[in-house]
């Protein structure tokens, strides 16, 4: 998809979504609140993107996560 950027509340009004999945996207910059109203989110795949650190991910109010994928 060519996704550099996910900005703050790029998922706001996604609540159900339980699966993010956005292999190979060369992610170069993630808002704080990128992540914010995914309360439903399960499984996130980061598979093959530049995220090199848990540290760069906003995830820690994604309580009902499950899965986390960042492999190469």
């Amino acid at each position: 998809c060519h996704i550099h950027t996910i900005e703050d509340n790029s998922f706001v009004d996604l609540y159900n979504l339980s699966t993010l999945i956005l292999t190979a996207n060369s992610l170069q910059h993630l808002g704080l609140a990128a992540f914010h109203g995914l309360t439903s989110l399960k499984k996130l795949v980061l598979v093959e993107t530049s995220i090199s650190s848990l540290s760069d991910l906003p995830i820690g109010h994604l309580n009902t996560l499950q899965e986390l994928n960042l492999g190469h």
